[in-house]
């Protein structure tokens, strides 16, 4: 829910996929204050508005991430999850470990830059994208093959589902380093100039 000054209205985005649109605050309440402007069929899990409040997100209940203009038309239209480093070799893929259940959004100050954390395959998968789509891959992740398992936060956290519960382990000259990840819980926040605020599964 949040109040647009362009469209000088308040927005309410439902679970069930209904967006309504509420009117004329000043007059009586009644039907003719609310529009339905946008229904998704596959239902909403997370909705935000952009800082600027020129763009809306939205990840349907399909695991596509829409991204809205403020006449409601789709500007673009992506998989949420990039199908990198998400499910093990060889892993079968079913709907429970591929369905995305929960997600939260949240948007760089500047309004080209956003982050979502969502559960797959049984733990937390962090993303960050441009207005345009495009991934946006950390540091961490060019220099994946040199940089100590233990060192890896960004790669770690950020790129594929972890959990709490769940325990790594990679081959280096010959031995196997066994290392926990901490899964990025929700709710997380993005600071305006870019930095991320979260808290961890312990």
């Amino acid at each position: 829910m949040a109040y647009i000054q362009e469209l000088n209205s308040l927005i309410c985005a439902y679970s069930s996929g209904t967006i309504l649109k509420y009117n004329n605050f000043s007059e009586s309440d009644g039907d003719d204050n609310i529009e339905e402007i946008v229904s998704i069929t596959e239902g909403i899990i997370a909705a935000s508005w952009s800082p600027n409040e020129e763009h809306f997100l939205i990840v349907q209940g399909d695991g596509k991430l829409a991204l809205f203009n403020t006449l409601f038309d789709i500007v673009s239209s992506v998989n949420l999850d990039d199908n990198d480093e998400t499910y093990q070799p060889e892993q079968e893929l079913t709907a429970e470990n591929t369905s995305i259940r929960h997600a939260q959004i949240t948007w760089k100050g500047d309004s080209n830059i956003f982050a979502v954390n969502y559960s797959i395959n049984g733990g937390f998968k962090c993303l960050t994208r441009n207005i345009r789509m495009e991934v946006i891959k950390g540091p961490a992740r060019a220099d994946k093959d040199t940089v100590d398992p233990k060192e890896r936060n960004v790669f770690s956290v950020s790129e594929r589902p972890v959990s709490a519960h769940v325990q790594h382990h990679e081959v280096v000259d010959g031995q196997v380093i066994k290392y926990t990840v901490k899964a990025m819980a929700l709710p997380f926040s993005m600071m305006p100039s870019g930095s991320l605020i979260a808290g961890f599964q312990v």
